[in-house]
């Protein structure tokens, strides 16, 4: 049924340990944060120098910035100076030499490797500078694994699209349909099983990639119908897999591979991550299971990846500028594009949790969301202004009924997305002026009584008085006021 075509053949066996998807190689080690720290300091450091290069960016060229930087500054980068590849005896030109002449440049590529799997680096070779800005900023560093691992897309991502068996795959198939999260698949796998994992059974099955196999559903109904493939026992799990594969030759044997080859070893540093992060528990018999983290992620009505962001913009929000935390939601646009394009239900999901919230404040992901919605157009008349620090058209988000002033409450239906000319008017304009404004938004429907009565079918979140407040306004007529004051009146949770 699955993996049919790789079946009782060596040539199968070959075939299939290509599928594997090739994480970073350097090691995983406690340092490791700090590595991804330097890095990120680094990069931002030789960025200018690299903007100034004609043509694409290379290897060879961050290679040779690496070599001639590190050894001014060994403090700042004692774990990358360390590395036996670098050699602070070379000039910029004799970098590049080494590079290309020696085994340096082979090593060297590991690093970048990492760069690019913590996006880093671009596809391109280009520094991502708000990405390794929020590293270097930011207390917690294993929140910023968690957040990257946790939303990484396989055919987003800047490392593993370049993978072999994604880049092949990605040339067969449509590539805006692909949505693999391997970290939040992996998860959903561990609790539907009743019995612990190995480190083989997760490897070989999400650990490779196919093209009749490239989206969350697929990798997960899947393993569900291989689990039984896999017995209680998980030292034996290579054997089960390579019985029901048929992997042996005509005397019983198990067909053999490189040790490096074994999709276990390539896709084990993942795995490894996972566990350092807390999002899952792997013992010293190699067995995993999860954490009570991920069974409160997996808990929750919203995605795994916007569950564990919301965490980390929470856990930022108490030392950090509010321009730093529209930094980080920029830095996880494509998550919440994918999310809010996918799910018709996300927003009226990531409303009610945000309503239900005991600290009554204002969610910066939710305006965001709000603004992304409405694709950074103002809804009065789609005026374009000007492009922001983010590279968005500049537009403010507005509480119908006002978050302070009103307690009006921060649901998606409460917000107008507006240009910040019409933004001001209502907050500084002449009475007269602001009722006519809101009378315009009624008669072209923008705002109307029925988006009140929505609000609170969904949330239950509005009072009597919030329908006396919408009349001050000129947002609804006397009639209405007292229409939406009986259907709060008579709401039923």
């Amino acid at each position: 049924m699955y993996f049919d075509k790789y079946k009782n053949s060596k040539e199968g066996f070959k075939k299939f340990h290509k599928l594997a998807i090739n994480m970073p190689r350097e090691s995983f080690e406690d340092s490791n944060y700090t590595m991804v720290s330097q890095l990120a300091e680094l990069l931002l450091e030789i960025n200018d120098r690299l903007n100034q290069i004609e043509g694409k960016i290379t290897y060879v060229d961050i290679y040779a910035l690496f070599n001639t930087t590190i050894f001014k500054n060994k403090d700042n980068f004692n774990l990358i100076a360390k590395k036996e590849f670098f050699n602070d005896s070379l000039n910029y030109e004799e970098s590049k030499v080494n590079y290309r002449n020696t085994n340096d440049g082979r090593l060297f590529r590991h690093i970048m490797e990492l760069c690019k799997f913590f996006s880093l680096l671009n596809h391109d070779n280009k520094v991502q500078t708000s990405t390794c800005e929020e590293y270097l900023n930011i207390k917690s560093k294993g929140n910023f694994i968690r957040n990257k691992l946790i939303s990484i897309n396989i055919f987003k991502n800047p490392h593993c699209k370049n993978v072999r068996s994604v880049n092949k795959t990605m040339k067969k198939i449509n590539k805006n349909n692909n949505m693999y999260y391997p970290a939040k698949s992996i998860l959903q796998y561990l609790d539907f099983l009743e019995r612990k994992a190995s480190i083989f059974e997760i490897s070989y099955l999400f650990g490779i990639i196919e093209p009749n196999c490239t989206t969350n559903n697929e990798f997960l109904e899947r393993a569900k119908q291989l689990q039984y493939v896999f017995t209680n026992e998980t030292f034996n799990h290579k054997i089960d897999f390579f019985n029901y594969m048929g992997w042996k030759d005509s005397n019983n044997i198990e067909y053999k591979i490189k040790a490096s080859q074994n999709i276990d070893f390539k896709f084990k540093a993942f795995i490894l991550y996972m566990d350092d992060i807390n999002l899952i528990n792997l013992n010293k018999n190699n067995e995993i299971t999860l954490t009570d983290y991920s069974k409160e992620i997996l808990l929750d009505s919203l995605p795994p990846e916007v569950y564990n962001l919301e965490n980390y913009l929470n856990e930022l929000e108490s030392y950090k500028p509010e321009a730093f935390l529209e930094k980080v939601i920029k830095n996880n646009d494509t998550i919440l594009k994918e999310n809010l394009y996918q799910n018709d239900k996300f927003l009226e999901l990531f409303s009610k949790k945000n309503y239900k919230k005991q600290d009554r404040k204002r969610s910066q992901l939710l305006v965001y969301l709000a603004k992304l919605a409405n694709e950074f157009k103002c809804e009065v008349d789609n005026s374009l202004t000007f492009i922001d620090k983010n590279g968005d058209n500049y537009v403010e988000a507005h509480h119908i009924l006002e978050f302070n002033r009103d307690k009006g409450p921060d649901v998606i239906e409460n917000l107008i997305i507006l240009n910040p000319y019409h933004h001001s008017l209502i907050h500084h304009g002449h009475h007269s002026e602001v009722e006519d404004f809101y009378r315009k938004l009624t008669r072209d429907k923008t705002i109307t009584l029925e988006r009140f009565k929505e609000m609170h079918d969904k949330y239950g979140c509005l009072r009597e008085e919030h329908a006396d407040i919408l009349r001050e306004k000129g947002i609804l007529l006397r009639k209405e006021k007292e229409d939406l004051k009986k259907y709060i009146k008579s709401y039923k949770k």
